[in-house]
């Protein structure tokens, strides 16, 4: 089921940021996850850029330099592997 694939899902992430923003600290919790910038403007261009691409995302406010990700529980595994991809892209688009 959904609990199942969690696990996988959360590695997908922790993998895709360690090949491809190394430099970029990431904290997961299962599919909840964050990644730390150096300020807030920082973190709020990237936030724009994601909107900008699609991807519904915030800041959280006692850590305003860090960028949520928190997609559905049901997101199939194709659909994570797309949404790391565009996820990325707006990263390093700004």
């Amino acid at each position: 089921g959904v609990i199942d694939t969690l696990a996988v899902k959360e590695t997908m992430l922790q993998q895709y940021f360690a090949t491809h923003f190394p430099e970029l600290p990431l904290q997961t919790a299962g599919l909840w996850g964050s990644i730390a910038f150096d300020s807030f403007d920082t973190n709020l261009k990237k936030v724009h850029a994601c909107w900008n691409a699609g991807l519904i995302t915030d800041w959280f406010l006692h850590a305003a330099h860090r960028l949520r990700i928190a997609p559905p529980l049901t997101i199939t595994t194709a659909q994570w592997e797309q949404v790391l991809e565009q996820l990325g892209a707006a990263l390093k688009a700004v």
